[in-house]
């Protein structure tokens, strides 16, 4: 889920951004607004590219045709007063977005008749650009907080919410299933084959300041999760390390969370966990596109160790002070797969929540 420690407020000085970033980020707003504000879809292709493709959780992927503006027409019947705030920054033709939603739940949605329901939920795409017009997109979404509006699973649960599930398989919300193996089952070979494409990513040289947080950052990932984590030779950020400024923890990751996910927790579930990452910056702030891969060989609780391996994606968005100092960290996880491949899975109403989500 997303996480933060204040009210989603992105700010990049617009006098020094590159045009072409600003052009880019333009674009995008402008084409959410067409799509879901307006319903104007013959306007779309102004700023989507026919060649569009979107990566969801799972490896879903779904390309620029009339199934994409169906669901984006479904969805604006479902949510009719539909409202998406986007807040971006970039670099070279890599836009990255923190985006929430609001709106009332008054018709089907996703097979989940109208509740009434005030909708909010946040999430984070990375958009890759060419000509000004967005070719492919990479996105994740608080999925817990979007099934809690749709009235599929109980409120109140926060953070803790999924864990207190595989804590105790009584709930009715989640139950044990088959579990599903995600390298088996997938067209991916490689763990980076998930993450945006460094080749047809150009990103601009990057400020010394840039490229200094981009390094804090991996230093963080390193100290939440072991110096080991990351796989060398595929980190598309700078190996020079940061001056001696201790990094602080986001305050409501203080405890050693990462996206709402205990880190001890993912540690003790995956022993051997490794991830890749790619990042890009502007300004104060890093983006960070990881692939997080593992062996599930660790029990907890009721959960028994399957042994099948895992590979599941995060979105985070990073905000740094003058002294290169973490202040804030907003993180997206694919926590829906990573419980399917670990044995549990959603049934009755919530089912089909999943179709959506994978």
């Amino acid at each position: 889920m997303v996480q933060s420690n204040n009210i989603f407020d992105l700010k990049v000085d617009g006098e020094t951004r590159d045009p072409d970033v600003e052009k880019n980020c333009t674009a995008w707003d402008t084409l959410i607004a067409e799509k879901f504000h307006h319903g104007r879809f013959e306007n779309i292709y102004n700023w989507l590219s026919p060649e569009y493709v979107w990566h969801g959780p799972g490896g879903w992927s779904s390309k620029a045709s009339d199934d994409f503006v169906d669901l984006i027409k479904e969805a604006r019947k479902g949510v009719p007063d539909i409202r998406f705030t986007n807040q971006l920054i970039g670099s070279g033709n890599m836009v990255a977005n923190l985006w929430s939603v609001t709106g009332t739940h008054k018709g089907e949605y996703i097979g989940i008749p109208a509740t009434g329901n005030r909708i909010a939920y946040a999430g984070i795409a990375l958009g890759r650009f060419d000509n000004g017009r967005l070719i492919e997109e990479w996105e994740l979404w608080d999925t817990l907080a979007l099934a809690q509006s749709l009235g599929v699973i109980e409120r109140g649960g926060g953070d803790e919410y999924l864990f207190d599930v595989l804590q105790n398989q009584s709930k009715d919300a989640l139950v044990k299933h088959q579990p599903y193996n995600f390298m088996q089952d997938t067209s991916y070979s490689s763990p980076c084959e998930l993450l945006y494409p460094t080749s047809a990513a150009s990103v601009n040289n990057l400020s010394a300041q840039v490229a200094l947080n981009i390094s804090s950052w991996t230093t963080y990932i390193k100290s939440l999760f072991g110096g080991n984590v990351l796989v060398e030779g595929d980190i598309s950020v700078s190996n020079k390390q940061p001056e001696s400024h201790d990094l602080r923890h986001d305050a409501d990751t203080g405890d050693n969370r990462f996206a709402g996910w205990p880190v001890d927790v993912m540690r003790t579930i995956f022993p051997d966990l490794q991830c890749t990452a790619r990042s890009f910056g502007e300004g104060d702030y890093v983006a960070c596109h990881i692939a997080w891969e593992g062996t599930h060989t660790g029990e907890l609780e009721k959960v028994p160790a399957t042994g099948h391996k895992v590979c599941f994606t995060s979105i985070s968005i990073a905000k740094f002070n003058a002294d290169n100092q973490l202040e804030h960290h907003w993180d997206v996880i694919e926590d829906i797969t990573l419980l399917q491949q670990i044995g549990v899975s959603v049934k009755d109403k919530t089912q089909n929540l999943l179709k959506v989500f994978n």
